[in-house]
């Protein structure tokens, strides 16, 4: 198996380390992005902001690379499911990724009939299969047991794929690597070559293979690494499939190793007369989202002020479970007065680290989180009873546009409880 760029101590994390440097979980940062004070006093906090105009450069980043490398362009919908996200990005890509039946069903309804939907998940439900087949143009199993219980009959509504584990680890953290040992993203190349070659005629519905070896990566070189060993293991079984999904996990940054990807994806396109695809997710959202807190309270901590917001990790759980220490604008190296943002959840890890401003904090001071647009609002959760962010749109001319708030209501009919039935 190959180990590339493996920390020699790697491993789970220690909960009581902050990762400050965001290449530890895989590149967590595109820029650092300002938003104008207009828009930041603008909003009902805690607020979370789509900026579309930052939206559409990040897709057009990405679609330059699709371009060099001959490959289509899926929108993984995990990484932020709002319908500005999606709706911009069936403008330019090709379709998208979804990974469960809401996800598939959101996917059509808002790209429609002529979109491309590739359908992914570690388990497949058998009372969905039908509804999820119907949605999807392909539907890729993630291991052989799948694949001999569903695969004859799927074929016969969609192309069939399978996921495979080819090897490559390149995540310094072990929590955020589909292709560590015992992962169960997937069937380790080998085997899978191993199958293939005892009983070929099993594979007839097979129509093409899918990998996702990174997360959050800014080299895509490794991309290029990762076909390569796959091509090495699999050899001429690459002929019998008729497309390759690369998956995502990267940015796709200018000069981090794009054209090594793009050359690989087109080489083999052309070798084996594959149709590729690549499924970007926080590539391009990552920098399009904000957070915008409050100050709500100061009290006097142990050696620095604290500084209770109206955000919470609740808001944001990556931060929490991988103790990401993330940006703040307005925020200066070795100041001399630094503070602990602490969220408004009664969790004692709800923090947000220590933090030194060009200006001093007060109640009501406003803080902005850049960077926040992936695995943010598609993760959050109403822990405490705390209401879910409202969610703005930053539209192209610089109007901001509240497009979601959320109410008690939602809050309770999640617990159950229909609202007429309260007193």
């Amino acid at each position: 198996m190959v180990r590339a760029c493996r920390c020699p101590k790697a491993g789970l994390l220690k909960l009581n380390r902050w990762i400050t440097n965001s290449n530890k979980i895989g590149a967590f940062v595109i820029r650092r992005t300002m938003l104008d004070e207009k828009v930041i006093h603008a909003c009902q906090t805690p607020a979370f902001i789509l900026d579309r105009r930052d939206l559409v450069t990040n897709i057009r980043s990405i679609q330059s690379f699709a371009v060099d490398g001959a490959c289509r362009t899926l929108f993984a919908l995990k990484a932020l499911t709002l319908h500005e996200t999606l709706a911009t990005t069936a403008t330019y890509f090709d379709g998208f990724s979804a990974s469960s039946l809401f996800e598939a069903r959101l996917a059509r309804e808002i790209g429609g009939e002529q979109m491309f939907l590739s359908y992914i998940s570690p388990v497949l439900n058998a009372d969905e299969i039908h509804e999820i087949a119907a949605l999807s143009d392909s539907v890729t199993l993630n291991s052989l047991s799948q694949f001999s219980r569903f695969a004859p009959d799927l074929a016969q509504k969609c192309q069939i794929g399978l996921r495979i584990n080819p090897g490559c680890s390149f995540a310094a953290d072990e929590r955020c690597d589909p292709c560590r040992v015992d992962s169960h993203l997937g069937i380790p190349s080998r085997k899978l070559r191993s199958v293939m070659g005892q009983n070929p005629d099993q594979f007839n519905p097979l129509s093409g293979l899918h990998f996702h070896s990174n997360h959050r990566s800014h080299d895509a070189g490794q991309l290029a690494m990762t076909i390569r060993q796959m091509e090495k293991v699999l050899g001429n079984d690459l002929h019998q499939i008729q497309w390759l999904n690369v998956g995502g996990g990267y940015f796709f940054d200018e000069h981090h190793g794009n054209q090594a990807a793009a050359c690989e994806l087109q080489r083999i396109r052309t070798q084996y007369e594959l149709e590729t695809f690549i499924e970007p997710g926080a590539a391009v959202v990552s920098s399009s989202g904000y957070f915008v807190s409050t100050v709500q309270d100061l009290t006097d901590g142990y050696d620095c002020p604290i500084a209770t917001l109206d955000l919470t990790v609740n808001h944001w759980p990556e931060l929490f479970e991988y103790r990401i220490k993330p940006l703040i604008n307005g925020t200066i190296k070795n100041g001399p007065d630094e503070y602990l943002l602490a969220g408004c959840s009664c969790v004692p890890g709800d923090v947000f680290g220590r933090h030194a401003f060009a200006k001093n904090l007060g109640i009501g001071s406003r803080i902005v989180f850049p960077n926040a647009g992936a695995y943010s609002i598609s993760k959050s959760h109403t822990f405490n009873g705390i209401n879910l962010p409202n969610i703005y749109v930053l539209g192209d001319s610089g109007e901001l546009k509240l497009v979601k708030h959320f109410g008690y209501e939602e809050f309770a009919a999640r617990c159950g409880i229909e609202t007429r039935m309260i007193v």
